[in-house]
């Protein structure tokens, strides 16, 4: 018998309430306000200076007569990646009428360096494509939590836009100020209109919890229901588009033609934008990974926008890795294997191992599904770079005792020549512990394995890595002496 029968996959499944929250994204927040003071910036590392490094001092004090963008970021973050071309621009556009845009991590500095380093699309870098305007990291969350948890914003990227008299104008994802910036450097920005906005949403926030509890107890349809109702309620403009956007989440959650209904609506207003089009294309897959039964039609809708964002972003990891998802759930693994392997050769620094993760998984499977050579421990150094099965018995088995990583080997003494191992890494451990197997090393001590996977070499000795419990299979159990095969 398979270890993994029955195993569900659920990698980066999305739980309701963070789901909820992203797209509303605020919560009550009494000390900073559209209407307030903005307050100072103490930022501990500027990085991207949009070649003023000759005379560039770093801003403490927001002047007077200057218009500030302030947003928030991090290398970890797909819509954070998604909007620095639209930074860029929006800089470029407005560098002559006193905009200046300040992006602020709170990760720390070499991570941040690294993912700078790291190509995001075509032969271009994330540091190329933000050098036009002034990225930052400051890595005790001092301004992070002047601003945004003083104005009770949980999700990013969020960005401030500070007028020129140094007041908060309008808070919201970068994506939607073209408008508000355009307003207030013309100077026709109605704030009145935007606090009314702020105290609408603030309302809606408060009747959130009733949505949450029905997502998180599975009735996604009544949930839709409850939304339909407060959108013949709302007057603002934003909030209307927000309420919209949460509701064809929810539908897609919900299943059924409403989910399909809701995709396309989505994927019309996303139009070229092809960041807009790769996290409609993820949030199916996000649904389908939560339990939601998907139609053919929806799934071969969602690959139809991501293959649209791979046009027109060729060299984005981020969107390849989900073409990758649906190819793979469409059946099609070639293809899925083909396409993470490019999205780990353009992976950005802060999402390479989540991408390396879903490859090995990838590989797994296509490894189970080859014919594949029966092979003893002795031999595999022989048949390194091939997929085989190893039988083996495991003489040794030991979990690391961070977690991080479980061995499985055919000596008592993993150092003797000779000696195959197993290794499995934290996404294969997951995975064991969710088929009900905490300890692989105990667990499969003692017997007779047939292990399915490449072969490749760590330190001159050959192994195999194990993502999948599929991969294992149990022959004889410790105590059988005839080695009576479970399968």
């Amino acid at each position: 018998m398979s270890a993994g029968s029955g195993l569900m996959h659920a990698r980066r499944s999305l739980i309701a309430t963070a789901l909820i929250a992203t797209l509303v994204g605020t919560s009550r927040g009494d000390e900073l306000a559209v209407g307030s003071k903005a307050p100072a910036l103490d930022i501990e590392h500027w990085l991207q200076t949009a070649d003023r490094d000759g005379d560039f001092k770093a801003i403490t004090t927001l002047e007077a007569g200057t218009i500030y963008v302030i947003e928030f970021w991090a290398t970890w973050c797909p819509p954070c990646r998604a909007s620095m071309p639209h930074l860029a621009e929006l800089q470029e556009r407005f560098a002559d009428e006193g905009v200046t845009v300040v992006s602020v991590s709170d990760e720390d500095l070499e991570t941040v360096e690294q993912f700078l380093e790291s190509k995001a699309d075509g032969d271009r870098t994330y540091g190329e494509i933000t050098a036009g305007y002034l990225l930052t990291t400051d890595p005790d969350g001092s301004v992070s939590q002047d601003y945004m948890k003083a104005s009770g914003q949980r999700g990013i990227p969020t960005a401030f836009i500070v007028g020129r008299t140094g007041e908060i104008e309008w808070i919201g994802h970068p994506m939607r100020m073209d408008r508000p910036l355009a307003e207030i450097v013309a100077g026709t920005f109605d704030r009145e209109a935007a606090v009314a906005a702020a105290r609408e949403m603030e309302a809606m926030q408060e009747r959130l919890n009733e949505v949450v509890e029905l997502v998180q107890a599975g009735k996604a349809a009544e949930a839709v229901d409850l939304v339909d109702m407060w959108l013949a309620e709302v007057k603002n403009p934003e909030v209307r588009e927000r309420l919209v956007a949460m509701r064809g989440q929810i539908a897609l959650r919900a299943g059924g033609e409403g989910a399909m209904t809701a995709f396309a609506e989505a994927v019309t207003r996303a139009g070229d934008s092809a960041g807009e089009l790769n996290e409609l294309a993820w949030s199916v897959v996000q649904a389908i990974e939560a339990g939601t039964s998907a139609s053919e039609e929806l799934i071969a809708a969602a690959l139809q926008a991501v293959k649209r964002s791979v046009e027109l972003e060729p060299d984005n990891g981020a969107h390849l890795d989900t073409l990758a998802h649906l190819l793979a759930l469409r059946g099609d693994l070639d293809a899925a294997l083909a396409a993470q392997r490019r999205a780990l050769e353009h992976a950005p620094a802060g999402a390479r191992g989540q991408i390396r993760g879903y490859l090995d998984e990838l590989e797994a499977k296509a490894a189970l599904r080859a014919e594949k050579e029966a092979i003893a421990p002795e031999d595999a150094a022989a048949h390194v770079g091939k997929v085989c099965s190893v039988i083996m018995p495991v003489a040794s088995g030991r979990l690391m005792p961070d977690g991080s990583r479980c061995f499985l080997n055919s000596h008592a003494d993993h150092r003797d020549k000779g000696n195959f191992t197993v290794v499995m890494f934290a996404s294969g451990l997951d995975a064991f512990a969710k088929a009900g197997i905490d300890d692989p090393g105990a667990h499969f001590k003692g017997k007779t394995i047939r292990v399915t996977g490449r072969i490749d070499l760590h330190r001159e000795q050959p192994q195999i890595k194990v993502t999948l419990p599929e991969q294992i299979d149990v022959l004889a159990e410790a105590d059988d002496a005839v080695g009576r095969t479970r399968r």
